[in-house]
């Protein structure tokens, strides 16, 4: 079951961070039931490492971050993203 996650920011470009993002998770990867959502986020640094905790008691077999808007860039570029149980 996850309940966090972290999400590392890229190394070079500050405008392909992401800004807002879906957190989703599903048992069958056609219904996606929302776990977090941020909106108007901003990392400080590159390589900055965030941890996102929210409620879940519900064991998905699929998780899906989508990213809805990035910091200014077209693309998106994260160092890394990590799935957690808390």
């Amino acid at each position: 079951m996850v309940n966090a996650y972290i999400l590392t920011s890229g190394n070079d470009a500050a405008g392909r961070d992401p800004k807002a993002w879906v957190m989703e998770g599903s048992q069958d990867k056609l219904n996606w039931t929302v776990l977090d959502s941020k909106t108007n986020h901003s990392f400080t640094y590159r390589n900055e490492i965030k941890i996102f905790d929210f409620p879940n008691t519900v064991a998905y077999k699929h998780y899906r971050l989508r990213i809805t808007e990035t910091a200014g860039s077209p693309d998106i570029q994260l160092s890394e993203w990590q799935l957690l149980h808390k």
